[in-house]
């Protein structure tokens, strides 16, 4: 199937509508909350034509059963303040079942928790995803500003409200190494890269996004933002996660 096929054929709509009757979070629910790994997606809720992939290792198709989650506590470092975090995460890989080589079509969608524990310079939870937040969006895209040509493009928008707004970023540039069999649109593709975070009342929900040759209106920011945005809705529609309890 061709991969400019499988774009233009993708619905956007990601997560099933829960109905008001059980949107609700039980007593139950509550008193068995999820962990944040099990706030990941699983495949059928996300856009036909992506499998699970292997998050902490090269990019490509995993053939075991199940395929592995990556999570953990990880340390982030703010490129400009030099401000140092850590946090804890969970993160899935996905990859496209297209003709296009999952290194060229992928996306990571990261769940991560804003600690106010011992190890953490914040006492109080906003604190801390504010400072999540903005700092994994400049450590992902360190640099890119510098980048910007006139046969790179850059955009970047930050949040104006760290607490309660997306922050996007993309980058878009030539892509020279292409396998020679691959069915592009043009011997001269573009390979964009994108980041997006949504704030949780606890922490972030990140995807970022990788795609060559993609059309105008299946760009990774759009996808991406549309992925992100419908998994934090779904998040806050259940119990805070066993991790931010602690």
């Amino acid at each position: 199937m061709n991969r400019r096929t499988l774009l233009a054929t993708t619905p956007l709509t990601l997560v099933p509508q829960v109905p008001p009757e059980i949107s609700s979070i039980t007593e139950e629910a509550a008193n068995d909350p999820p962990s944040i790994k099990d706030l990941l997606p699983e495949t059928d809720e996300l856009p036909n034509g992506w499998v699970l992939g292997t998050p902490n290792s090269t990019v490509g198709r995993r053939t075991e059963d199940p395929p592995s989650t990556a999570q953990g506590v990880r340390s982030r470092r703010h490129p400009q303040t030099d401000e140092l975090l850590s946090s804890q995460y969970a993160e899935q890989r996905y990859v496209t079942s297209s003709d296009l080589p999952p290194e060229f079509g992928h996306f990571d969608i990261t769940v991560e928790m804003a600690r106010t524990d011992e190890r953490s310079p914040y006492s109080t939870r906003s604190e801390a995803v504010r400072a999540l937040h903005k700092i994994t969006f400049g450590e992902e895209r360190e640099n890119w500003e510098l980048l910007s040509t006139g046969w790179t493009e850059v955009d970047i928008e930050p949040a104006d409200n760290w607490l309660q707004d997306r922050s996007v970023a993309s980058i878009r540039k030539p892509q020279c190494a292409v396998p020679y069999d691959l069915n592009l649109s043009t011997n001269k593709p573009l390979i964009e890269m994108a980041v997006i975070i949504e704030p949780l009342s606890w922490g972030t929900v990140m995807v970022t996004a990788t795609l060559l040759d993609a059309d105008d209106d299946n760009r990774p920011s759009y996808l991406g933002s549309q992925i992100a945005s419908q998994i934090a809705k779904t998040i806050r529609e259940q119990p805070v996660p066993e991790e931010a309890r602690q």
